[in-house]
């Protein structure tokens, strides 16, 4: 594990070792799914809560994990199951030790980086294609903030309303194998059709407050007198026109 490219990588490290700490150590079964050892039943939020770390970071984390093939990750719309790749091999005395000078730990490493090199050359050709990297998912789960924060201010909803929809879009496609040719555009549709449904999530402007003044006695008797002035033209223009 010394030579692990994630050992730098506090949240990745934090996320391996739950996972390894917190998978079955025995066959079970959860609502009719049977559940080996090394898989672990659970939710993006509930993974979060655990570890104590965001929405995004435990998103991210899972899916370095993923690329380098620690685990896999399959997820449906009720719920997510992570197995922990070769689970069974640190369950062996010293079996870290003895990972780092076997063969396998080379045809692992050029499997992790040949997995790599293609999800790479992927995202490089949808880019190539589109001239767009909103073409690609992985834009969507390291969306910037300012596309986040232009988003929530063009819908008048508050960013973390479109941070949600953006991690909804993430699960749709990672539930249904669905793509987008533009995530952007996506994200813009779940963001309408949820305001659709919650209206109340638009920020509405807040009122100002008018702050009224009271007058002081000389503002009240220079007002009084001019209001006195004008009754008097007023009789006389009206005196003036009856004659």
């Amino acid at each position: 594990m010394l030579d692990w490219e994630w050992k730098r990588d506090p949240n990745v490290v934090a996320m391996f070792i739950h996972l390894l700490l917190t998978v079955n150590h025995e066959q079970g079964r959860w609502q009719g799914v049977v559940i080996e050892p090394g898989q672990k039943v659970t939710s993006l939020p509930n993974l979060a809560e655990e570890i104590g770390l965001t929405y995004q970071q435990t998103r991210t984390a899972l899916f370095k994990l993923k690329s380098t093939g620690e685990i896999t990750d399959k997820s449906t719309n009720k719920y997510r199951l992570i197995t922990v790749n070769k689970w069974q091999e640190y369950q062996s005395d010293n079996s870290l030790e003895r990972r780092q000078t076997t063969g396998k730990q080379q045809t692992t490493a050029q499997s992790s980086n040949s997995n790599i090199r293609n999800k790479e050359e992927r995202s490089k050709e949808e880019y190539k294609n589109t001239g767009k990297p909103e073409s690609s998912l992985d834009w969507l789960r390291s969306i910037p903030g300012e596309v986040v924060d232009g988003l929530a201010a063009d819908y008048s909803v508050d960013s973390r309303f479109v941070q949600a929809r953006a991690n909804d879009v993430i699960d749709y496609c990672e539930a249904k194998g669905k793509r987008y040719a533009n995530y952007k555009a996506a994200l813009r549709n779940f963001i309408k059709a949820e305001i659709a449904r919650h209206p109340e999530a638009i920020k509405r402007p807040e009122a100002k407050h008018i702050e009224i003044q009271e007058r002081t006695p000389e503002e009240q008797a220079r007002i009084d007198a001019k209001l006195a002035t004008l009754k008097k033209q007023r009789e006389l223009l009206a005196s003036k026109l009856s004659n």
